[in-house]
């Protein structure tokens, strides 16, 4: 078994399933891929010192992913009779074949963020995430047909029903919430991305839920399992049969997880600067979170990294204010102030039922730049309804800057 079986199944081919299906050492192989693909997501986004737990995010997945799509395959043929193997066998031989899906996860690692504009590397990572799905899902209901014996009808509903469900519930886990998604809150340009694709989900995959549910339990199969299970057969039998493990695919899953290691110390860097500004925004320690940003140049971040609060993590909006207090009792680096006035007015033209006029007002009256902002606001027709909420709460001579006050 070498790199040309590895191909072979990323394509579909009959023969590279069966081979993988049978050979003793494909789930190991599977394994390492499945490690590496934990650095391919994570390696230019999450400070993996501190929270090192997010490699070990593709493993849990993919036991319970696979154990599960497992289930919808095997069970159905086996309540209406089908001659199967062992669970415990033919789950052995699924998995491997599920684990060795993971290289399509290195697409994951291309560096979007560092090659395109915030709006183009959501879309791209979008596309990205939509392409491994697709191909994930085809390989799996190839996989069906094959091993399972099912017809390519009932292999293709089974298969998606999964996906969906999974897709549904993933949903439903995001951190920022679904009423806000499907009430099309404003957003940032590039968070509307990710929401519109949120929408496309919740309702396309919602709508179309039970159909395939329905189809799955239909569709029958034509009974003719391939899974491996011949109990006179030892691992030895069985890897001289389907070929030892080439060399050149052992090197492939060392330098896999090997090349994460001249890469880590240019990115990580910057990922543990962010985490520590996250992590005391998180804690409430915004005065920590200010200085810490203070302390470094922007080009210190991740690129695209934007400071908190984030709408993609489900955190309040409204805490830029309680930021803007903490700026305005200690002044932080300009770059920092910066980014915060424009956080202030995305905050105050986007929050439609926004319950935080009086404390919008106090900062408006407090802060040195009030006057200009005001003005500028003023001349702006996203930002009309939200002053006149305000008007009454500014000092007298701030509300001459707002013509709808007078």
């Amino acid at each position: 078994m070498g790199i040309g079986t590895l191909l072979g199944y990323l394509i579909g081919s009959r023969s590279a399933i069966l081979t993988l299906a049978d050979h003793p050492h494909a789930r190991l192989i599977g394994l390492v891929f499945v490690l590496s693909a934990g650095f391919a997501r994570e390696y230019d986004g999450e400070d993996l010192l501190h929270e090192p737990w997010y490699l070990a995010i593709p493993l849990g997945a993919s036991l319970i992913s696979s154990l599960v799509l497992f289930g919808v395959l095997y069970v159905p043929s086996r309540l209406r009779g089908a001659d199967a193997p062992p669970f415990v066998a033919a789950y052995r031989a699924f998995l491997g074949l599920f684990w060795m899906t993971a290289p399509l996860a290195w697409l994951y690692a291309v560096p979007y963020e560092r090659l395109l504009d915030p709006v183009s590397a959501v879309y791209a990572n979008v596309s990205t995430l939509a392409l491994v799905s697709i191909w994930r899902i085809a390989l799996m209901v190839r996989v069906g047909v094959v091993l399972f014996g099912l017809s390519p009808w009932a292999a293709l509903f089974r298969v998606v029903a999964y996906a969906d469900s999974v897709a549904l519930v993933a949903l439903n886990f995001l951190p920022f919430p679904i009423i806000e998604i499907m009430g099309g809150v404003r957003v940032s340009e590039a968070d509307a991305v990710v929401r519109n694709a949120a929408q496309l989900i919740a309702v396309w995959g919602g709508c179309s839920l039970l159909v395939w549910w329905l189809l799955a339990f239909v569709a029958g199969n034509r009974n003719s399992w391939a899974l491996p299970g011949r109990k006179d057969a030892s691992p030895g039998d069985i890897e001289r049969q389907a070929g030892s493990l080439s060399w050149p695919l052992r090197i492939l899953g060392i330098v896999s997880l090997a090349v994460w290691i001249p890469i880590l110390p240019f990115t990580q860097p910057q990922q543990q600067v962010r985490w520590r500004v996250d992590s005391a925004f998180q804690e409430g320690r915004f005065r920590d979170a200010l200085t810490e940003m203070s302390a470094h140049e922007r080009d210190d971040f991740p690129p695209q990294w934007e400071p908190p609060p984030h709408f993609l993590k489900g955190e309040r909006q409204a805490s830029v204010l309680d930021i803007w207090e903490e700026i305005l009792d200690n002044d932080p680096a300009p770059w920092v102030r910066e980014h915060y006035l424009e956080r202030l007015r995305e905050f105050i033209e986007r929050s439609r039922y926004n319950w935080e006029d009086e404390k919008v007002a106090k900062l408006l009256n407090q802060m040195p730049e009030g006057p200009a902002l005001l003005r500028k606001w003023a001349a702006e027709p996203n930002m009309q309804w939200q002053l006149e909420r305000i008007d009454s709460h500014l000092r007298p001579e701030l509300r001459t800057t707002n013509p709808k006050a007078n």
